[in-house]
């Protein structure tokens, strides 16, 4: 749950600091096809932790057995994100869709009632 909300978070902060480009340049720009591919991870997670859940849980099956079909889930997991996670070298560097001081106005807000 908290990956689906972390990539969805992701998505609201590229639409909302736009930089120089467009709402729906920047929501591309920002991320968005790598948080659909973390909510289809998630939705496959979900679906295997229901299977788990739904039908192996409240089973007479052997607790060994209950094990063994769990694990690839929770293993799955782990592995997935130890395998795919980038690794960075150096300083953490800003995302492309923040704004950066160059992008960023120095005149003051102007009011609509300024005119």
């Amino acid at each position: 749950m908290f990956i689906s909300i972390a990539a969805g978070l992701r998505i609201f902060w590229a639409f909302l600091v736009l930089g120089p480009a467009s709402r729906f340049q920047a929501v591309g720009q920002g991320g968005a096809s790598h948080a659909m591919t973390v909510a289809v991870g998630c939705a496959i997670l979900l679906a295997g932790s229901g299977f788990l859940e739904g039908f192996v849980t409240p089973s007479e099956l052997p607790d060994a057995l209950e094990i063994s079909l769990g694990l690839p889930d929770g293993g799955g997991l782990g592995l997935t994100i130890l395998l795919r996670t980038p690794r960075r070298s150096g300083r953490a560097k800003l995302p492309t869709s923040a704004p950066t001081p160059a992008t960023i106005s120095r005149s003051p807000a102007r009011s609509p009632l300024d005119s």
